[in-house]
């Protein structure tokens, strides 16, 4: 799933900003507070409102441990501009006080399932399961040159992450408890596999698990993410996969 920022999908003032100039953005310093700064075809005046998810959020932490990379491995202090919003919320920026200047760092996967046609997220107002109603998230992702899957994560100055827009291609997983892998089964019928086994692991040669199969890298892929299937272990040991 990459991360990156967004920004209202039309009418906006803001282009896409590297690590670095994040760092400044996200800190409200001086020459990083109006989009003219970054984009001489915004208005002067046009002050940036920089939105970050609570700390706790997935996306917030991950956001603010890249700016902290960014900055030489400290952690950056949000400045008194910074807005605190629900993560992954394209509400907070369409709806913010002045949306063309408004940005958000946000999960390509949760925009996909806004955009995607016909639809996942609808209208409470509109009665389910009639036709219509359905959201769209009205914000675009700022890639820049980035390529979506492929971004290059933010690296301490001087490093190449901070030479392009911000984006980090970052890792969603599944996990279960140990004992569940080799739990008595049976979850479907005829079948003496348990629920693990039958969804997401199994044993080398004993087949696919539903998440390595054709239909189950579909339905993630249709979810937002970019499939792929990995086996990280177990145990205190695995920090990364």
């Amino acid at each position: 799933d990459d991360l990156l920022i967004a920004a209202a999908a039309t009418g906006s003032n803001a282009v896409a900003l590297t690590p670095t100039q994040l760092v400044q953005v996200y800190q409200c310093s001086g020459g990083a507070t109006d989009w003219h700064d970054f984009n001489s075809s915004a208005p002067v005046g046009s002050t940036i409102i920089p939105e970050i998810p609570q700390s706790g959020s997935g996306t917030g932490d991950t956001f603010r441990n890249d700016l902290a990379a960014a900055n030489g491995g400290t952690a950056v202090t949000l400045g008194s501009c910074v807005k605190t919003v629900e993560e992954n919320d394209p509400t907070a920026i369409t709806g913010a006080s002045t949306p063309a200047n408004a940005i958000a760092p946000f999960s390509s996967g949760r925009k996909a399932l806004y955009d995607t046609a016909p639809g996942y997220f609808k209208d409470p107002t509109v009665a389910f399961p009639g036709p219509g109603g359905f959201l769209s998230s009205g914000i675009q992702l700022l890639y820049g040159t980035q390529t979506a899957g492929s971004c290059v994560a933010p690296t301490n100055p001087p490093g190449a992450g901070n030479s392009v827009a911000y984006c980090n291609t970052r890792g969603l997983y599944i996990a279960w408890r140990q004992s569940d892998t080799t739990a008595s089964g049976g979850w479907q019928p005829g079948s003496s596999r348990n629920w693990v086994q039958t969804l997401f692991w199994r044993a080398s040669g004993d087949g696919k698990s539903f998440i390595q199969t054709t239909g189950g890298q579909a339905d993630i892929a249709a979810g937002g993410a970019t499939p792929t299937w990995v086996d990280c272990g177990f145990g205190t040991s695995v920090t990364s996969c």
